[in-house]
């Protein structure tokens, strides 16, 4: 067996290993706080998870699939958690920026980690913090992109409205979630998507769209909108 090989299944051993741990009746809740703000010794094994566990994966690379990347665009993520995104993102957006905040300081050092060499080359700059206390001088933007966060966000309208006042003109936001409560069904993904297109319409943006993705347990949904 070759040693990549063996290395992937070291990864998804130790992440079932894990997942099983934690998946117990008394742990489920504490756990799915941890998942909207990661801290302390759990907030690092979910930030193992949330690097590692392939719906994750597989639901990032689609959202950025659907974000028409260009070289030179400015990009933001709100909620980057493990920075698995921003350092896929950064790949293809070589001649712009990535930017990220998340309100954990687990996941800030984390992502700070993962993407050092593009942070010291200045193709990628973190924030600590919420996504409406998103700093001035961090500039504007030509797409922003959410995944399974904006369900932990407080006011959220208000706090739309403040981003899309950091979108360029005709930059797009993109918010991608996948149900994953107990008993979730494609129901619960389409009431979702619809939830969302209604706090994007309420906070100004137009052309409100959505995309949807088959996976497994439910499928994700991934729901746009521009600023004019």
């Amino acid at each position: 067996m070759s040693p990549s090989r063996r290395n992937l299944i070291l990864r998804f051993s130790i992440f079932y290993l894990l997942f099983s741990i934690l998946n117990t009746v008394s742990l489920q809740t504490l756990i799915f706080k941890q998942f909207g703000k990661p801290s302390g010794f759990l907030g690092r094994i979910v930030g193992y998870i949330l690097a590692n566990r392939p719906s994750n994966i597989e639901r990032g690379e689609w959202t950025i699939s659907l974000l028409n990347l260009q070289p030179t665009d400015r990009v933001l993520e709100t909620g980057y958690g493990s920075g698995l995104t921003i350092e896929k993102m950064s790949k293809q957006v070589t001649a712009g920026q990535i930017v990220g905040i998340d309100y954990s300081d687990v996941m800030y050092k984390v992502a700070g980690k993962r993407n050092r060499q593009a942070i010291a080359a200045g193709r990628v700059k973190l924030y600590l913090g919420p996504a409406h206390e998103l700093p001035p001088e961090a500039g504007q933007f030509d797409k922003i992109v959410d995944t399974n966060c904006f369900k932990f966000w407080d006011h959220k309208v208000a706090a739309l409205i403040i981003l899309r006042a950091r979108l360029n003109p005709g930059g797009m936001i993109a918010l991608t979630d996948q149900p994953r409560h107990k008993g979730a069904t494609n129901q619960d993904a389409k009431a979702t998507a619809e939830k969302y297109a209604n706090y994007l319409k309420e906070a100004g943006f137009t052309n409100i769209r959505t995309e949807y993705k088959q996976m497994l347990p439910v499928s994700a949904i991934c729901v746009m909108g521009e600023r004019e």
